[in-house]
């Protein structure tokens, strides 16, 4: 039943700092949009802007927020898992301590470089996509003048505008979770040899 009462307050909050941050990253996109001249603005025409508040906000939610509060779940999880064996012998505590410092640092830490890349990964996908807009609206002309090799051209330099950005972020994110787990495997591994430190006594 406590565990229950545990996951609901942990889902509730979860969800209430996803809103939180799916809102601030609206937010800044508002206050960048803002600052930009007429000209700058237009750039990009308003369906790519509408995809920067809704589309890329369910991106980021799912390559960004997602993943980091299952790993945030996860950690404490261990954690929890850990001071119930810490009460068994004080030395255990150590290992406690070292994964609550880590949960204290790892969402600040991970968080801010995730939500950055994730917001620029969305804003040049954006850009790329405006690119293939562009090209596509343009077929006849070229196609009139014997441009076609043009156009296929245009639209693999707008495709790959699109791909870059998600390959960068999705390869980042890789490298942090391979570090993620290569500090918990070390975490582990010193709770086992504490553990088994602890049976000696």
């Amino acid at each position: 039943m406590l565990s229950f009462l545990i996951a609901g307050i942990e889902n509730y909050f979860e969800f209430r700092a996803i809103r939180g941050m799916n809102n601030a990253v609206r937010r800044d996109i508002a206050a960048t949009m803002a600052r930009k001249d007429y000209k700058e603005l237009h750039n990009l025409d308003m369906g790519a802007y509408i995809s920067q508040f809704s589309n890329n906000i369910e991106r980021i939610e799912s390559l960004a927020w997602n993943p980091f509060f299952a790993g945030v779940d996860y950690i404490s999880k261990i954690i929890l898992s850990v001071i119930a064996i810490a009460s068994i012998h004080w030395s255990l505590l150590i290992v406690a301590g070292i994964n609550t410092l880590f949960m204290v640092l790892a969402p600040k830490i991970f968080n801010r470089k995730i939500v950055s890349l994730a917001n620029t990964c969305a804003v040049e996908q954006a850009a790329g996509m405006s690119s293939v807009k562009d090209v596509l609206e343009g077929f006849d002309v070229l196609s009139l003048f014997g441009k076609k090799e043009q156009f296929i051209n245009g639209i693999r330099t707008g495709s790959d505008a699109i791909e870059k950005p998600k390959f960068r972020l999705n390869y980042i994110k890789k490298l942090l979770r391979l570090w993620h787990s290569m500090c918990k495997y070390i975490l582990s591994i010193t709770g086992a040899c504490m553990g088994g430190a602890t049976c000696t006594w």
